[in-house]
């Protein structure tokens, strides 16, 4: 077995019953490109690609753990602004046994173990979890309040918070959106800092800077 930390993250589409074959088809598609476009803004995190499990399940992994929490709000953020629902995500820091990095849901280990886990311990108001040897109650509160904010974006909310994810600034995510129906025009960047505000960017990117400082989350 191998001592190396991994993050795993296990997840599915919230109503994926309400989505027709091609539309599920569409938004597992995006999800892959949503995580290999994440592995390109951070390089040597993601391992091989995004798999799909069952119908609406998915699973990735990643070799750099402190970036789980933001690649499951990334995520998150993508599936709400394009698809108008959401996924449930939960993550796993641990060992791997086996690593299938071009099936990874083939993968073994104690990260796809307590990942696995996590998804179906999740309770039905929650859509966020995170699971390692050396979590603790602040932690876990950290998370409840992480999903209470993320299940509580709007679509234009999303579209931002998927940019600042990626560490983009406001021209370019205001460059990178969709042109507005209702305006004919594409945000403007102080639309885009509303935006953020209003989905509490500041306190979400807090959160996550802690994660990503823990010891052995690199």
């Amino acid at each position: 077995m191998s001592e190396k930390i991994y993050a795993v993250l296990t997840g599915d589409i919230v109503k994926s019953r309400a989505l027709s074959a091609d539309q599920s088809k569409v938004l597992q598609q995006r999800l892959k490109s949503a995580t290999a476009e994440f592995g390109v803004g951070f390089p040597g995190t993601v391992v091989g690609n995004l798999g799909i499990t069952r119908g609406d399940g998915w699973q990735v992994a990643l070799q750099k753990p402190g970036h789980a929490l933001r690649l499951a709000l990334y995520l998150r953020a993508v599936v709400k602004s394009e698809f108008n629902t959401d996924t449930r995500v939960s993550g796993g820091i641990g060992s791997v046994d086996r690593l299938e990095p071009e099936n990874i849901i083939e993968s073994t280990g104690l990260a796809f173990e307590r990942s696995g886990h996590g998804l179906e311990q999740l309770r039905k108001t929650s859509r966020l979890s995170y699971n390692s040897e050396a979590s603790s109650r602040r932690d876990e509160l950290i998370i409840r309040l992480l999903d209470c904010i993320a299940c509580k974006w709007t679509d234009k909310e999303a579209i931002a918070l998927a940019g600042a994810l990626l560490n983009q600034t406001h021209d370019k995510i205001a460059e990178n959106s969709p042109v507005s129906e209702r305006s004919g025009k594409k945000p403007t960047r102080q639309a885009i800092g509303d935006a953020l505000a209003r989905a509490s960017w500041p306190e979400v990117q807090s959160c996550i800077d802690f994660f990503e400082r823990l010891p052995g989350q690199a």
